[in-house]
C-alpha cells in the first residue's frame, strides 16, 4: 500500500493549506515545530527523517512516487516575522523559540537574522508587495543600503540616504511615493540591513 497524499490532502490531515505543504517541499518555508510530531504520525516515519532525510521511514509502507523526500537544513533557515516583531528583535531567545514560520536563506543574515514580507508600494519598482527580504541586524548601516528602521510609529523598510544638509534620511524608492524622504529623527533607529530578497512565484 502507498501513502497517496496530495499536497492538499496532506495539508488537511495536519491542519495547514496545500500551498504551505508546497512551500515546505520547495525549501521555501519550514514547518512549525508544533507540526513535526503530527507530520511524522501521518507520514508514518521518524521525525528525524522529515527534518534531515538521514534515517529510513519507520514503516513498511513505501513512499508514493509523486512525493519526494525533502531535506530541511535548519541552519539555513531564518524566521519570517512581522514588522511589529522586527522592532523588538533583540532577544536571542525570540529567534530560537520555534514559534515562527521559517524561510530558506542563501544570504548572510548572521546569527540573529530574520526575514520580512514587503508591504505596500513605497519601495517599488525594485521591491513589490509580498516580496521577502532578508535582514542582518548586526551589520553597520551605510548610506545607499536598504535598511529596516524602528520609529515611534512602527518599523519601516527604506533606503538610507543623506539630505542636502548632510542629515541622514529614509528614502522611498518609489518616485511617486509621498513623502519620499523622511528625516532619521532621534526616535528612529536602524535595526537591520537588507542583504537579499526573493520574489515568490
Amino acid at each position: 500500500t502507498f501513502l497517496r497524499y496530495s499536497q492538499r490532502s496532506l495539508g488537511e490531515k495536519i491542519g495547514v493549506s496545500g500551498p504551505a505543504v508546497s512551500q515546505w517541499e520547495n525549501d521555501q518555508t519550514f514547518p512549525e515545530e508544533a507540526l513535526w510530531a503530527k507530520l511524522a504520525e501521518v507520514l508514518e516515519c521518524d521525525i528525524k527523517y522529515i527534518l534531515h532525510g538521514d534515517e529510513p521511514a519507520q514503516s513498511n509502507r513505501a513512499w508514493d512516487v509523486n512525493v519526494s523526500q525533502v531535506s530541511l537544513p535548519r541552519q539555513n533557515l531564518v524566521p519570517l516575522i512581522s514588522f511589529v516583531q522586527a522592532g523588538d528583535w533583540n532577544n536571542d531567545q525570540q529567534h530560537h523559540n520555534g514559534e515562527h514560520e521559517y524561510v530558506q536563506s542563501v544570504f548572510d543574515t548572521g546569527p540573529r537574522g530574520y526575514a520580512l514580507q514587503v508591504e505596500g508600494e513605497s519601495m517599488m519598482p525594485r521591491y513589490h508587495p509580498k516580496d521577502i527580504i532578508f535582514i542582518n541586524p548586526d551589520l553597520a548601516p551605510e548610506v545607499g543600503k536598504r535598511v529596516i528602521a524602528s520609529c515611534t510609529n512602527g518599523s519601516t523598510f527604506k533606503e538610507l540616504a543623506t539630505g542636502d544638509n548632510g542629515q541622514l534620511m529614509l528614502k522611498a524608492l518609489n518616485d511617486h511615493w509621498t513623502p519620499r524622504y523622511m528625516a532619521l529623527e532621534p526616535d528612529c533607529h536602524i535595526i537591520g540591513v537588507v542583504v537579499g530578497s526573493i520574489r515568490p512565484e
